[in-house]
């Protein structure tokens, strides 16, 4: 009785400090449309996007092909981007290849995805979060 007792009182602070916490979480079930897909060793180490000048990513279900088009041709009007050009398409995914004239921070990603409607990226084999979260 008294380990049951203790159990409930144990999950309900957890449950009161969850609650309590300003974090959000947001769990993927399956990955969303319009998806950033980064498959690199370094993609997954803090540094990555401030050392990276040539970027291949994909787009996993674009809502149209014009859409890519739309991506690359305002990424190519980036003051910081040198050249940006679409790849080849493999099923749903679409390539862009961004090269910058320099490394840019991970800031500087995290602003452009989101102006491009990119709201969620996937790195190697880890789970699809939220751009915000990088």
């Amino acid at each position: 009785m008294k380990k049951s007792i203790a159990l409930l009182i144990t999950c309900f602070l957890t449950v009161s400090l969850i609650a309590k916490s300003k974090a959000s979480f947001v769990l993927f079930k399956e990955t969303p449309n319009k998806t950033i897909c980064i498959k690199h060793p370094d993609a997954n180490k803090p540094t990555f996007f401030a050392e990276v000048k040539t970027l291949y990513f994909e787009v996993y279900k674009p809502d149209t092909k014009a859409d890519i088009v739309n991506i690359v041709d305002k990424l190519s009007k980036d003051p910081q981007v040198q050249s940006c050009n679409v790849g080849k398409q493999t099923g749903d995914y679409y390539a862009i290849q961004l090269i910058l004239k320099k490394p840019a921070d991970k800031n500087w990603f995290i602003t452009n995805f989101k102006a491009l409607g990119l709201k969620t990226i996937k790195l190697n084999n880890a789970e699809v979060t939220e751009v915000d979260k990088l």
